[in-house]
């Protein structure tokens, strides 16, 4: 693992390196010279800091790397394709505005932006599960990934939870990652007084995510014990390698994080006296078990986690997912909701998927 990261760290210093070069090669310099190669050597060292330190930072060299480095990539077929008007003024003006690298930074500065927005416009996505076990109809809502006090605002939030409340859901669940390393200890407590005052029929639930108990931090802001109180205070349920009924027809199941792997109970004594001729409902934060999940009848899967990918192209690699990043999937006899959650991790850009909560009707079909 070591080695792994130190090559990558080496391989991203040498882009950088290559990025200065590019840019100051665009302004005639020899870049050959001893000056400008330790020049160079020097910004490499101190943007590849940067970059361990912000995030941001190394999300916007990666994005100019990778479009510089397509840059090469297509300025080679351009030059066998248009070879024949070389001289020709818009040859000569397509020259210049390639040397100039103003095209990738244009690229990047437009995506961001579009990132911002799109980490910052809340959407209501809804699906309709069907069902022969049901009786009734409910309205599950899906919030998940909420990472407060990171991304959005306690507005933000608030809006949320009373646009929420007008759709009169019958079952609310909170699907981990509500908040985070990033959280403060006041910020944690706004996030489930918030939450709490969403009304639902049969209550709100919660399930751990990997970030909500600031296991990746040395110092956290608040303690296991203070977080659990604070959910509970608030009228919200933990449901941890538990299940509760709901109405006649409902088993709600809620899974420990796969990051507390020892304190996931196997799945065939996980049910045990429960009656399993209910509609099984299972939120799990992480959609990387649906298999255990399916092995003891689940019906109905809602999982956060995977942002949807967040930035391009993550999301289009399923792999790193378990091959459920966003959106339905049936696997045997169980339905996957994955939910790109109601924020990002990290920066507050997303250019892969939404921000979003779900609603799902589930109903007799």
């Amino acid at each position: 693992m070591i080695i792994l990261l130190a090559i990558v760290i080496i391989s991203y210093s040498f882009g950088v390196y290559w990025l200065s070069g590019k840019y100051l090669s665009s302004f005639k310099v020899d870049i050959t010279s001893v000056k400008f190669r330790i020049i160079r050597a020097v910004v490499a060292f101190a943007v590849a800091a940067l970059s361990s330190i912000f995030h941001i930072v190394l999300l916007v060299m990666l994005h100019l790397l990778v479009l510089f480095a397509l840059g090469e990539f297509f300025k080679v077929i351009f030059r066998k394709i248009f070879k024949k008007y070389n001289g020709a003024k818009s040859y000569v003006w397509a020259s210049k505005i390639y040397k100039s690298g103003v095209v990738p930074v244009l690229i990047v500065a437009l995506l961001f932006t579009y990132g911002f927005f799109n980490m910052n416009t809340i959407r209501q996505t809804e699906y309709t599960v069907t069902s022969d076990k049901l009786q009734n109809s409910y309205r599950v809502v899906f919030i998940s990934d909420t990472h407060f006090g990171t991304v959005h605002d306690a507005k933000t939030l608030q809006e949320a939870t009373e646009n929420i409340n007008k759709l009169n859901p019958d079952i609310v669940i909170l699907g981990g990652d509500i908040v985070e390393e990033g959280t403060e200890k006041t910020e944690m407590a706004e996030a489930f007084e918030t939450l709490g005052k969403i009304n639902s029929t049969y209550g709100i639930y919660f399930v751990y995510g990997n970030h909500d108990r600031q296991r990746y931090t040395s110092v956290p802001e608040y303690s296991e014990e203070e977080l659990a109180d604070t959910i509970t205070k608030n009228g919200i349920m933990i449901l941890k390698e538990d299940y509760i009924e709901i109405g006649d027809d409902i088993l709600l199941v809620g899974r420990e994080d796969l990051s507390a792997k020892k304190d996931r109970v196997e799945s065939n004594l996980l049910l045990n006296g429960a009656d399993t001729d209910r509609f099984i409902l299972v939120a799990d934060h992480q959609p990387n078990n649906v298999k255990s999940n399916t092995s003891y009848g689940a019906d109905l899967q809602l999982s956060g986690h995977t942002h949807g990918g967040q930035m391009m192209p993550l999301g289009w690699m399923p792999f790193l997912y378990s091959g459920y990043v966003y959106g339905e999937y049936k696997t045997d006899n169980t339905a996957v909701i994955v939910s790109s959650g109601f924020a990002g991790w990290g920066f507050p850009i997303r250019t892969q998927a939404v921000s979003e909560y779900v609603v799902i009707d589930i109903c007799n079909e």
